[in-house]
């Protein structure tokens, strides 16, 4: 099973979370253009992924989701991630890899 649309469709929901954010702090359109093309992006590659996966694998990979986007949040846009934040992420990436395992 290919796994690069489920990557694709993950990595665009968490990008452009980050990058609506960016529009928000910095204005310039670009980042609120590039936000509608990767949520737009999204839905097409979450149904490639269905082609390939099961729908309960699909739904729970999204909640990588949350951690992408913490993580990407401290890279990009300076924020801090605390004790709890770290452990969140550590429950929902144990999560998933138990789950579709």
């Amino acid at each position: 099973m290919t796994l690069l649309p489920l990557v694709l469709a993950i990595l665009s929901t968490a990008g452009a979370q980050i990058l609506y954010k960016l529009f928000f702090l910095r204005r310039k359109k670009i980042y609120l253009v590039a936000t509608v093309g990767l949520f737009g992006m999204a839905p097409a590659m979450n149904y490639l992924a269905l082609k390939h996966w099961p729908l309960i694998s699909v739904y729970m990979a999204t909640a990588l989701t949350y951690v992408l986007v913490l993580i990407l949040a401290k890279s990009v846009l300076g924020e801090t991630i605390g004790r709890r934040k770290i452990y969140s992420m550590l429950l929902i990436v144990t999560g998933v890899v138990i789950f579709n395992w």
